[in-house]
């Protein structure tokens, strides 16, 4: 078991704890929270001697003690413990306060949605956006409820309820399908995990509804020109300018937007034969090495050694609007479901671009200027190959005139 810090380039961060049980991963919040410069990342506790930090050093080891206890007994133990028992234990162990009690009454389908959601919060690190995600089909729920002028109970939640539901979303709200099977996904996810905690849950309706499937329409790679031409608009606006910054640490990168917010100057490390940047993945929680490019140094010199602060919707709009300035308005195909019909429709390459094409777009290039699988694995941080072929994409005409200039030069 470790503890690691959730954010380490805010002012006040939680303190999480990592551990495995049969196999899988448990990450959860200790509740504790502290300025990250009091922390020793080696000894994986506070550093400083005042009153406070004592008292937190002191929780840890309890909360470790009690842990490895727990693990114990799991070990020597004559019946099973499931992991979902365990990971309660232990979430228990850590926030007593934060474990859903099991309640026979009947209760409203909002209050209960709000209970999880509240507790996945607390004990699950999900992410700021992850948990305004929640909060949105918690308001959706309401908004039904309002429609139809009754406030609807866990028992009623069935396969009538999804087809209003559905009508409801199509009809009133205007939604595309895409957006409903989000929402009907986590409430399949609530239920299930409810009830295997002890609720009286009879029915769970949400996983008959799959509706039409979904449309996956291809991840955008822009080629080494189009780079070049984004990188060579000349920026102005202050906003603009801290896009483009976080767009040149990306590319030199290939990390995702959530890692590469938190890259400083605090992340150099001298390898004795040259400096990387080191780095523990968000999502991975795998430590990687990357380029120390000079770019990137300048750009941390300008910034005083971190990174501007930009959210990832914004800075999604400001990629978008670097490319309009640099002209890419190459139409692609996009496909969009609006209720039960797909259409088709033709959209200027800027309007589709996002941190995730960046991500694709430097393995494309890396891959096309020759470096192999397992070196460009070394940088993005993926573990397969399968999801890394996700990320290489290859254009069509480059590859038509390639081939063509291929034959042509044999003569």
């Amino acid at each position: 078991m470790k503890f690691y810090l959730a954010n380490p380039n805010k002012q006040i961060t939680p303190i999480y704890s990592d551990l495995s049980y049969k196999g899988k991963r448990i990450r959860l919040s200790t509740g504790i929270s502290i300025n990250p410069k009091s922390w020793d990342v080696s000894k994986e506790r506070v550093t400083n001697k005042d009153i406070d930090n004592r008292f937190i050093n002191t929780k840890l080891e309890t909360i470790l003690l009690e842990i490895k206890k727990l693990q114990n007994d799991s070990l020597v133990s004559s019946v099973q413990i499931s992991f979902n028992d365990f990971k309660k234990r232990v979430m228990f162990i850590l926030k007593p306060d934060s474990v859903i009690v099991p309640n026979s009454k009947d209760e409203l389908f909002a209050d209960l949605f709000l209970k999880w959601i509240n507790n996945k919060y607390e004990t699950s690190g999900i992410t700021h956006k992850t948990f305004e995600s929640y909060k949105s089909n918690l308001a959706f729920i309401k908004k039904f409820d309002n429609y139809k002028g009754h406030q609807h109970r866990v028992s009623e939640i069935n396969k009538s309820y999804c087809e209003e539901v559905i009508k409801f979303s199509f009809n009133q709200l205007k939604i595309n399908t895409k957006t409903l099977e989000s929402k009907f996904r986590q409430y399949k996810i609530c239920f299930t995990e409810l009830k295997k905690d002890g609720y009286n849950i009879n029915e769970i309706p949400f996983t008959e509804f799959k509706l039409n499937g979904k449309l996956n329409n291809e991840l955008i790679a822009l080629t080494e020109e189009q780079v070049d031409k984004i990188l060579n608009v000349n920026v102005n606006k202050k906003s603009l300018k801290k896009v483009m910054d976080l767009l040149i640490v990306q590319l030199h990168t290939s990390q995702r937007y959530s890692d590469v917010q938190r890259i400083s100057k605090e992340n150099i490390r001298d390898k004795g034969n040259g400096k990387v940047i080191e780095l523990m993945q968000q999502k991975t929680r795998h430590v990687i090495e990357l380029p120390l490019t000079k770019k990137i140094e300048e750009v941390l010199e300008r910034n005083n050694g971190k990174l501007p602060i930009l959210n990832l919707r914004h800075y999604n709009i400001g990629l978008r609007k670097l490319a309009e300035l640099a002209g890419l308005n190459d139409k692609i195909i996009r496909r969009k479901r609006i209720g039960v019909k797909v259409e088709e429709i033709l959209v200027p390459l800027y309007k589709v671009l996002s941190s995730h094409c960046i991500r694709a777009t430097t393995i494309t290039l890396l891959g096309k200027k020759g470096y192999g699988i397992p070196q460009i694995m070394n940088i993005s941080g993926h573990r397969e190959i399968k999801t890394l072929n996700r990320y290489f994409k290859n254009n069509p005409t480059e590859t038509a005139l390639e081939v063509t200039n291929m034959w042509n030069n044999k003569g």
